[in-house]
C-alpha cells in the first residue's frame, strides 16, 4: 500500500452555477420574475426593486448560482428555477458556467439577451448584437469547447 502523495486544493469541477474555488465572492438575493436556468446571466428589473429577469438588456444583476438550494417541482434533477423563486446572483467570484461558444482562458464574457446563456469572445469588440458584454468578466483557469464547462471570473 502506498501513502497519499497529493492533496486536492480545489472543489470538484463540473457543477454549473457552483463556485470553482474558495476565493472571495459576492452574491445578493433577488426574486426571479421568469423561469430561469442556473449558471445563466440575469439583469435587474428597473420597475421592481429586488427583482431580476433572465437575460435582458438592463443593469447586469449577476450569474444565477447555488442551484442545489432551490425548491423544484418533484424530485428530479433540474437546473431550471421557477418564476417567483428567491435566488442568488453572483457579481464577484469564480463560477462554473456552460459556455455556448468555445472559451479560451482570457476571453471576455457576454450573455445572450434572450436566454441569458454565457458566451465567450476573444475581445469586447467582437460581441455581436443580441448579446451583452458582462462587465469585468473573463474566462480563467480552463478552456472549454462549445457547450462545455468553463470558469468565469467576475470582479
Amino acid at each position: 500500500m502506498t501513502l497519499q502523495s497529493t492533496v486536492n486544493d480545489k472543489q470538484a469541477f463540473g457543477n454549473v452555477g457552483a463556485f470553482y474555488d474558495d476565493s472571495p465572492r459576492r452574491v445578493a438575493p433577488y426574486v426571479i420574475d421568469v423561469n430561469a436556468t442556473v449558471g445563466c446571466a440575469c439583469t435587474l428589473v428597473a420597475a421592481s426593486e429586488g427583482h431580476a429577469t433572465l437575460g435582458g438588456s438592463g443593469l447586469f444583476g449577476g450569474i444565477l448560482v447555488n442551484g442545489h438550494e432551490y425548491v423544484k417541482d418533484g424530485l428530479g434533477a433540474s437546473l431550471t428555477v421557477p418564476a417567483g423563486s428567491n435566488v442568488q446572483l453572483c457579481t464577484m467570484g469564480h463560477v462554473v458556467v456552460e459556455a455556448t461558444t468555445a472559451a479560451s482562458v482570457g476571453d471576455v464574457a457576454a450573455f445572450n439577451d434572450t436566454t441569458g446563456a454565457i458566451e465567450a469572445y476573444a475581445s469586447s469588440a467582437s460581441v455581436p448584437s443580441g448579446s451583452t458584454l458582462i462587465p469585468n468578466a473573463k474566462f480563467v483557469f480552463v478552456s472549454a469547447a462549445q457547450n462545455g464547462l468553463a470558469v468565469l471570473e467576475l470582479t
